[in-house]
């Protein structure tokens, strides 16, 4: 018995310590859950916390485990469920935990160890804050990107004709500088052009261009090679006058478009440029527009110098608008055969002609076999026994297809007295052979509108007839007149046109001016309020608002727009010829600094198609200058445009020469044109130090004058110039060129180069002296100075621009005004040269004197001194000039001290 009470109470002790424990415990976790305890606050900071829970997420989460007994009872006690306390906890440690198992070497949880209730809870709260921030940066950045491309995207139209313009100024300096640089390496002298035969053909036949090179391009679209072959026909036809002939210039272009189809510069565009070709052609074909363009009766082929813009006047406005309206109407009719032959079956085509059983067919086609409806509003048409059809309808759709003819033969096919007399009336006006004057459909317009407001119950299709033809309600939209089937933008913009035609009809039939203008309102309209957005979605179908702008007549516009797709710049171009050759756009001016090519300050809006011709040709002269030459000259109005475009062109093509082929090969250019072009060309080569080059052209083009003052301009520049005493010496080869052609001149032109010659022949004469001055400083080391400067002496002394005593200083100074600036700044080198010399030989005859030499005679010591004497009178007045002619405000110091000190030590 005591072996066994010995064993069992230090278990009896341990099992009431426990509970002890286990008492005190639950008392103070009991105060602890009174809402009113005053818990410990452990401090701690946001860079503590964020180790801590680093530290946490990165150690071993505890294995789950289950309650004990102990605690299971005491929460019972606390009124706590326990089972889903307990399930709660074991899913969110294996939610939080997952494989961390894995992540920690695989060991998993040991028993040991207790789970962190607060610790998970914690880090479960920083995850949130992690995710919330994440999104929030996420969505921060999702609003800058798109807040990004918005901006770049709008800002992106403007900067693009800027980039555009910087690269075109800068590209024709370099084509000159690497296609002219080779060419120009072995100038040819107007010396030799002057002395030998052969030289006067020169090397012509490298600026010769190929017969083919309107066929051949490495740059030009195949498109573009073929409205090329067109604008060569209208420059032959310009410079041989034939009698009028039939020739338009955009049915040419129209028909070229159709030959080169397929070739468009973006896949599924060929279709769409043909349409507007035919469009433009259509438009000018009709003889009402020609007699406006046209009035005097000459044949398509315009001359250049005429005024290029007649677009303003209301009769060519209103034609052109009929123009338009006849484009869509043949577009309407192509679709609908083109649909009406893909399904024959639904159809029911018959083999009749007439537009009206084509509308009949569409209208079977379009209902797919259902039977047409009838109504009291809706008379029927029988087109044949078995065909019958709306009336109305079928009326519309030959009315939408230009063929009022047949719109009046379906009417006739239907019951009596069912059109309005008036709706008749302008039918039959429209159906006429000759296009109707203003007078003729103002009247029926006005009762057709007085006809329309009376009227109740009316068809639909009747009231879309009465829009079209009569617009009693200019307002009224082709959506609210027919709403129930669906409109093309043709659709619409046919209905825009019809009621500007009968506005504009009722404008001009009243000779009164309107308070606005119907077509200016339309071109408002599809420009500024609905725009380009609203028919090219994402700038993806360009031509689309390019089309709808050329049928409202905003051919400037829609230019500028289409020149902005460089895929397309190059037909914006020709069409921009195009209708510049017909009197159709107002054009003119340079590109502004921000690379706009339209300006929109003034109405009609101008267009800079000079400088838009000037940057597409450039792209390609060097391989067909004749070609870049034909280009510049199909610019009409004043020649210095076309001119200072030509000379453009050459310059930048490296072939200035291809002017002095032969006539007939540029017989489209004028002769005084052509001169013209040659002398822009001769100085401009003449800046860039291309001054041999330069008096090629001039002599070639026989410009005998200009080529003397070239010669002036260029030597008195090198010897005014330049600060080296040498540079007579390097004129001398163009010196002797200049000789060789005064002599030529005076042999062709005795007169003229004995009137406009002797400012070159003096010239020559100083710069000759100046030349010998140089020979002579030289040489006046060596032993025997004197031969040099006897001759240097003997040329002052024939020089006639310079005194010889005191008697001749007034006459000279008087002949000293009357040249011309080049001379005048060359005299204080001259006179500065010449007392040099006098001095020098002074001295000698002088030093000769003394040693009693029988050359040193006091005669021509007193002759020297007087000659240096009348020099410095002389040098009194021509000097002070000179030096206002090189842009100095006071005489040069150097020169008036060497005078004074030459005389000086004369006397």
């Amino acid at each position: 018995r005591h072996l066994w009470v010995t064993a069992l109470s230090p278990a009896a002790e341990m099992d009431e310590a426990t509970l002890t424990h286990l008492l005190e415990g639950s008392q103070k976790l009991s105060a602890a859950l009174r809402s009113d305890a005053q818990l410990p606050t452990v401090p701690r900071s946001l860079q503590q916390i964020e180790s801590e829970t680093q530290a946490l997420a990165k150690g071993r989460a505890p294995a789950a485990q289950t309650m004990n007994a102990q605690t299971a009872r005491f929460l019972a006690t606390q009124g706590v469920d326990v089972a889903p306390l307990e399930y709660s906890s074991a899913s969110l440690i294996a939610a939080e935990v997952g494989d961390s198992g894995a992540g920690c070497g695989g060991t998993g949880w040991s028993e040991g160890e207790s789970w962190d209730i607060e610790s998970l809870l914690e880090r479960e709260q920083q995850d949130i804050l992690f995710q919330v921030v994440e999104q929030a940066k996420q969505q921060v950045l999702r609003e800058s990107s798109s807040c990004f491309w918005n901006s770049f995207t709008s800002e992106w139209q403007a900067r693009k004709p800027r980039i555009i313009h910087r690269l075109s100024t800068r590209f024709p300096s370099a084509s000159f500088s690497s296609a002219a640089g080779l060419r120009q390496a072995v100038p040819v002298s107007a010396a030799r052009a002057a002395g030998i035969e052969e030289s006067r053909s020169g090397n012509v036949a490298e600026g010769v261009l190929d017969q083919n090179a309107i066929s051949r391009s490495r740059v030009r679209s195949e498109r573009a090679r073929e409205y090329g072959k067109c604008f060569d026909k209208l420059l032959s036809l310009r410079a041989n006058p034939a009698p009028p002939s039939p020739f338009s210039l955009l049915s040419e272009l129209s028909k070229s478009a159709a030959s080169a189809d397929g070739s468009g510069a973006v896949e599924g565009s060929a279709a769409k440029v043909r349409s507007c070709w035919d469009l433009l052609s259509t438009m000018t074909s009709h003889p009402s527009v020609a007699s406006c363009l046209r009035p005097l009766g000459r044949n398509g082929v315009q001359p250049a110098n005429q005024a290029p813009y007649a677009s303003g006047e209301q009769p060519l406005r209103r034609a052109l608008v009929r123009g338009a309206l006849r484009h869509l109407g043949t577009q309407r009719l192509e679709d609908m055969t083109r649909r009406i032959d893909a399904a024959k079956g639904d159809a029911q085509r018959g083999g009749e002609a007439g537009v009206e059983f084509d509308a009949a067919a569409m209208l079977r086609l379009e209902r797919r076999g259902v039977l047409a409806g009838r109504s009291k509003d809706t008379p029927m048409s029988r087109l044949t026994e078995s065909n019958l059809e709306p009336m109305w309808q079928v009326v519309y759709l030959c009315v939408r297809c230009d063929d009022f003819a047949a719109a009046l033969r379906a009417i006739s096919a239907g019951p009596g007295a069912a059109a309005p007399p008036y709706i008749h009336e302008l039918l039959k006006i429209a159906a006429a052979d000759t296009e109707p004057t203003a007078d003729e459909l103002s009247g029926a317009i006005s009762a057709a509108r007085e006809e329309y407001w009376e009227m109740q119950d009316m068809n639909e299709y009747l009231q879309l007839l009465y829009s079209s033809f009569a617009a009693p309600d200019p307002k009224v939209t082709l959506e609210k007149l027919l709403p129930s089937r669906q409109h093309t933008i043709e659709d619409w913009l046919w209905h825009k046109l019809s009621m500007l035609y009968a506005e504009l009809t009722a404008e001009i039939a009243s000779k009164r001016p309107a308070r606005t203008d119907a077509l200016s309102g339309l071109q408002t309209l599809l420009y500024d309020h609905y725009g380009e957005a609203h028919f090219s979605k994402g700038r993806a179908s360009p031509l689309l608002f390019f089309s709808v702008l050329l049928h409202s007549q905003q051919f400037e516009r829609a230019l500028a727009f289409l020149y902005g797709f460089p895929a397309h710049a190059d037909e914006a171009v020709h069409m921009g010829l195009a209708l510049m050759h017909e009197g159709l756009l107002h054009s003119g001016g340079e590109v502004d600094a921000d690379g706009t090519v339209l300006d929109s300050t003034h109405q009609p809006p101008t267009l800079m198609l000079p400088a838009m011709l000037r940057r597409y040709v450039m792209s390609w002269a060097v391989e067909a200058p004749k070609l870049a030459l034909q280009y510049a000259w199909l610019m009409r109005g004043e020649p210095k445009v076309r001119e200072d475009l030509a000379a453009d062109l050459l310059m930048a093509c490296g072939k200035p020469e291809i002017l002095l082929e032969k006539e007939e090969k540029l017989n489209f250019v004028e002769a005084a044109s052509k001169l013209r072009v040659l002398n822009k060309l001769a100085h401009r080569l003449a800046k860039q130090g291309l001054v041999t080059q330069a008096a090629r052209l001039l002599f070639e083009s026989s410009q005998y004058a200009e080529l003397s003052e070239l010669l002036q301009e260029h030597i008195s520049t090198q010897l005014a110039g330049s600060p080296d005493r040498s540079s007579a010496a390097v004129l001398a080869p163009l010196r002797s060129d200049a000789l060789a052609f005064l002599a030529h001149w005076e042999r062709t032109e005795p007169s003229r180069a004995q009137q406009l010659g002797s400012e070159l022949h003096h010239m020559l004469d100083v710069s000759s002296v100046l030349e010998l001055a140089d020979s002579w400083r030289m040489h006046r080391t060596s032993n025997v100075p004197q031969n040099s400067l006897s001759s240097l002496i003997e040329r002052i002394e024939r020089l006639p621009l310079l005194p010889a005593t005191m008697d001749q200083v007034q006459d000279k100074q008087a002949e000293f005004r009357l040249l011309t600036p080049k001379l005048q700044r060359l005299m204080p080198k001259l006179i500065e040269s010449a007392m040099e010399a006098l001095h020098a030989k002074y001295e000698l005859l002088k030093a000769s004197h003394i040693r009693g030499l029988p050359q040193g005679g006091s005669s021509e010591l007193a002759e020297l001194r007087a000659r240096a004497s009348a020099l410095v009178a002389f040098a009194g007045m021509s000097l002070w000039t000179s030096a206002e002619v090189l842009g100095q405000r006071q005489l040069p110091a150097a020169t008036s001290q060497h005078l004074a000190a030459y005389l000086a030590n004369m006397t």
